[in-house]
């Protein structure tokens, strides 16, 4: 009867610890957050918002992406180390192109306090924020990936 008990606590115990582990899609979407998932939240909101005060007119698909509206495509984010110090960087494109003429990447710091950007629109890409030689050359690194 105590065999039985046990088994049945431990089987138990380990049935409600694998209900709380989250699923695959939310571990990965938790750990490599697309774009629209990243800026839904602060700091990274503030700091995508200040790039797009760069642009004049704001392509409809970057505009989308703090809305969480529109025809874009994002992928799952991913951290990187520029210069010894980690980022994370982000890419976005509108639907129907190719994101490595017509698309734009994202970096930001780790705290997402600050950010950089690449825009590409066919023809020379257009920096955002000011990167520096190492933040442009992880920019133009993610267009290749």
């Amino acid at each position: 009867m105590r065999a039985i008990v046990a088994g049945a606590l431990f089987f138990g115990l380990t049935g409600a610890t694998l209900a709380q582990q989250p699923s695959y899609n939310e571990q990965v979407e938790k750990e490599f957050p697309a774009l629209d998932r990243l800026v839904k939240g602060q700091p990274y909101k503030s700091a995508y918002a200040a790039l797009l005060k760069e642009l004049s007119p704001v392509p409809d698909y970057l505009s989308g992406v703090l809305k969480r509206k529109g025809d874009y495509m994002t992928f799952g984010s991913k951290q990187v180390s520029v210069d010894g110090s980690p980022y994370r960087v982000a890419m976005v494109c509108p639907t129907n192109v190719t994101c490595a003429e017509y698309g734009s990447v994202f970096l930001f710091t780790a705290d997402g306090r600050q950010g950089w950007a690449e825009i590409r629109d066919g023809d020379k890409p257009v920096y955002l924020g000011g990167p520096n030689a190492a933040q442009k050359q992880a920019l133009d690194q993610a267009f290749d990936e």
